[in-house]
């Protein structure tokens, strides 16, 4: 049998600390705000989720879709259903604004995020969505309850 030296031996510990490092800061954290717990963490493994609600005024649904860079969320997309409040009133330059499968799509925004804030509401319900799989928020939060989003390490 084949001895390891020393070498291999610390080249696959860092590997095995590089992979926990991983698993450990790159999470989607999701922190109840009543009660300074953190609820659910869910490993970056993919590195976009969306945020799906249905506007309270126009009941329609949006989505918003981010992008996980290091411990920043970044707001890539914006699908609404309709124009009216809360749709941007201009386009920004770089933006990319089309029309596809019954939503208007707002590509290209890149606005960065340290996290997000989200009150939650049986009126208005929020899914978070990661990959194909999609959590009612507020049925894990209950209504009313106030939640952060970020990502990354925890203490950022």
């Amino acid at each position: 049998m084949h001895k390891m030296g020393r070498k291999a031996w610390v080249f696959i510990f860092l590997l095995i600390l590089l992979a926990l490092a991983f698993l450990i800061l790159n999470k989607l954290w999701i922190i109840s705000i009543s009660s300074n717990e953190i609820t659910i963490s869910i490993p970056s493994l993919s590195n976009t989720f969306s945020i799906i609600f249905v506007h309270s005024s126009e009941k329609q649904p949006w989505e918003n879709i981010f992008e996980v860079k290091r411990d920043k969320l970044v707001l890539k997309t914006m699908k609404v259903a309709s124009i009216g409040p809360g749709v941007p009133s201009s386009i920004e330059d770089g933006w990319k604004v089309e029309i596809k499968d019954g939503f208007i799509v707002y590509d290209r925004v890149d606005k960065e995020f340290g996290f997000l804030d989200i009150k939650l509401s049986k009126i208005s319900p929020h899914y978070l969505k990661i990959g194909n799989k999609k959590i009612n928020l507020v049925n894990f939060f209950g209504d009313n309850a106030i939640i952060r989003i970020r990502a990354g390490k925890l203490l950022n």
